[in-house]
């Protein structure tokens, strides 16, 4: 069976999306991150910690009602061509090779998730958009290559 990869295009989109709903001060900074946090806080221009798939809300969700990190997660998911985040999460651990590492089941609960080449993981929201970009760009590159 042909495994289904998110698709490129839709995740630069989604990722574009993001950044230009998010101000730089909240994508850059270490102290508005923490993958940890489950809760979404709509208010979130006062300093409020979001984990990725909390920012994937607040950036993508309708926020005049309550949403939660989980939202946000399969929002992201169904952007990009998969079902929802647990579609998503298989296939980042069956894909390591494009996901980058072997930890592809936590994008949405550890850090170590989006270590890359080295890198020791995310530390702000910036470091999981820079890690999408990477997963396309391979995505783009399996699908080059000939079968």
């Amino acid at each position: 069976m042909k495994t289904k990869h998110p698709l490129p295009e839709a995740i630069y989109l989604a990722v574009e999306a993001v950044e230009k709903t998010l101000s730089a001060s909240i994508l850059n900074n270490r102290k508005r991150f923490d993958i940890g946090q489950f809760k979404v806080n709509i208010g979130y221009d006062c300093g409020t910690i979001h984990c990725a798939g909390g920012w994937f809300a607040v950036a993508l969700c309708d926020t005049q009602k309550e949403i939660s990190f989980t939202d946000g997660a399969d929002i992201f998911a169904s952007i990009i061509g998969m079902k929802d985040r647990w579609s998503l999460r298989r296939w980042a651990h069956n894909s390591p090779s494009i996901w980058g590492n072997t930890n592809g089941f936590e994008l949405f609960d550890k850090n170590i998730a989006y270590a890359d080449k080295g890198k020791i993981g995310s530390r702000t929201m910036q470091d999981v958009l820079n890690h999408w970009r990477r997963v396309a760009q391979r995505i783009e590159q399996y699908n080059a290559e000939p079968k």
